[in-house]
């Protein structure tokens, strides 16, 4: 495991205890999960594949964030994927699946139109 990556289980198990963040055995390039607050999101997960993070919501959708060997690149990619799970937790993220599955997010705060969605949630609830 690299430095980035024990610097980020360390980042992520402090910053959400409360959120019984599960460290994974490291197979198949998983580093944590969060278990879900609903089954319709799924379980959140972290990846690292040598290159990014992925932070994958389980039923809906996955976020890529890039990362290098520089410490200190590092540093804002792990405050990055922190700020994106404190909106997510905080319900301040919209998630959506469509036809066929495929899904995605938004920003509550993003003005545009309506999603059409099969379904439209929330980490801790169903949007209406």
């Amino acid at each position: 495991m690299s430095a980035l990556n024990d610097q980020l289980l360390k980042t992520l198990c402090e910053r959400f205890s409360t959120r019984s963040p599960r460290l994974a055995d490291r197979t198949d390039n998983l580093l944590v999960t969060f278990p879900a607050e609903i089954d319709a999101v799924g379980d959140v997960q972290i990846f690292d594949d040598g290159t990014e993070f992925t932070l994958l919501i389980c039923n809906i959708t996955h976020i890529h964030f890039e990362h290098d060997t520089d410490p200190e690149f590092g540093t804002d990619v792990i405050a990055n994927l922190v700020d994106c799970l404190d909106e997510l937790f905080d319900d301040k993220i919209l998630m959506w699946t469509g036809p066929g599955g495929m899904g995605g997010t938004r920003h509550v705060n993003h003005q545009s139109g309506r999603v059409r969605a099969k379904g439209r949630y929330f980490w801790s609830r169903p949007a209406h």
